[in-house]
């Protein structure tokens, strides 16, 4: 930050429709640091795949996108902050003019920030006295519609006859009656979300919105282009239907899936194609317990990459890959790193894991 940020009366969020050639997106409110702004597809969070210019400058700046939104996605820009103070003025201490504007700047932006947040809220008239303002009970309300009375107030309603059918059964003895809702939540598919599959649609944001809404995503039978990483953060089950799912990257210089958390499985699927296949490394946290079951790699530069990273806190520590098959790799099959200042990774286990060349020169290992 070069220059002292002043807060002026912007909304800290705006939005952009896509039209598949602009790549460049003004952000018309100013952000500390580039970690300050969200940048979200139709509402799904993206991670790479961008520049943020002009931090630190009071009339904002600019996002630059690698490749352009494709037409029609829906682009949010969005400043948020943590709220929280980290600093102290000590007793005694310099009290400058600086350090004093940069904590009501933050004040102020954190203001804005929730501002913005009550303002896409329901809320009752300003003309309206309301008498309830609560929800009924959770027993009250549970397999229930909210409904109003005679009166205004929120109540819950019987879901028969506001909808179709809503109970299922399975076939067999002692299958018991479920909700149709908790039953279709069994089974959350990326071609709910848009995917389709057919090997030349861009289908990344539709897998990506499935992981955002879920933490188990199944990917049918199909061909599934994608543009940018595919990331599974803490506890997130992505499986397949089995070799003949593919999740396939257009182009060579991106990995294909990142898993940067703990605990997340990928299994039962092919990835195709891209910089990297799968690279575990602690973005968001220690990058432990993960598992890579019956998934084959084919045709990268590197299969797999096991990444230290760097923070020592959020290590590449035992995690599990069994049947994995990596064919056709140009440089490693399985590459043990650390690319910044954290930890080695260690105590992986591999079992039945094999890396063919299938006849062609791999440079590494």
């Amino acid at each position: 930050m070069t220059e002292h940020v002043k807060m002026p009366a912007v909304a800290p969020l705006v939005r952009y429709l896509a039209n598949g050639h602009d790549q460049t997106f003004t952000y018309p409110f100013p952000i500390f640091a580039t970690e300050d702004l969200v940048i979200k597809f139709d509402g799904v969070t993206q991670k790479t795949g961008f520049d943020i210019h002009y931090a630190g400058r009071t009339n904002g700046g600019t996002v630059t996108f690698d490749n352009a939104p494709l037409t029609g996605v829906i682009i949010t820009l969005q400043r948020v902050l943590p709220l929280e103070r980290m600093t102290d003025f000590i007793e005694g201490g310099d009290f400058s003019a600086r350090a004093i504007n940069n904590e009501l700047d933050y004040l102020t932006a954190s203001i804005q920030q929730v501002s913005n947040a009550q303002s896409s809220m329901l809320r009752f008239n300003e003309s309206e006295t309301p008498s309830l303002t609560s929800l009924p009970e959770k027993a009250e309300r549970s397999g229930k519609a909210l409904g109003f009375d005679s009166d205004g107030n929120p109540v819950a309603l019987p879901i028969e006859g506001i909808g179709p059918e809503t109970e299922f059964t399975a076939s067999g003895s002692g299958a018991i009656i479920r909700s149709v809702p908790d039953k279709l939540d069994d089974a959350i598919s990326v071609k709910d979300f848009g995917a389709t599959g057919d090997g030349i649609t861009d289908d990344t944001l539709a897998i990506q919105k499935a992981l955002a809404a879920h933490a188990n995503v199944y990917v049918p039978t199909g061909i599934y282009v994608v543009t940018a990483p595919i990331t599974l953060s803490e506890g997130h089950v992505l499986s397949g239907a089995g070799a003949n799912t593919v999740i396939k990257a257009n182009a060579d210089d991106f990995t294909v899936i990142e898993i940067v958390a703990g605990n997340a499985v990928l299994k039962t699927l092919t990835v195709s194609s891209g910089e990297t296949g799968v690279r575990l490394y602690g973005r968001e946290g220690p990058c432990v317990a993960n598992l890579l079951e019956d998934v084959t790699l084919h045709g990268q530069e590197t299969g797999i990459i096991l990444d230290g990273y760097t923070d020592i806190e959020k290590p590449c520590y035992w995690n599990r890959f069994r049947n994995v098959l990596i064919t056709s790799p140009g440089v490693n099959g399985i590459h043990v790193t650390t690319s910044g200042a954290g930890d080695r990774p260690s105590a992986n286990i591999f079992e039945t894991c094999r890396v063919y060349s299938q006849g062609s020169d791999i440079s590494g290992s």
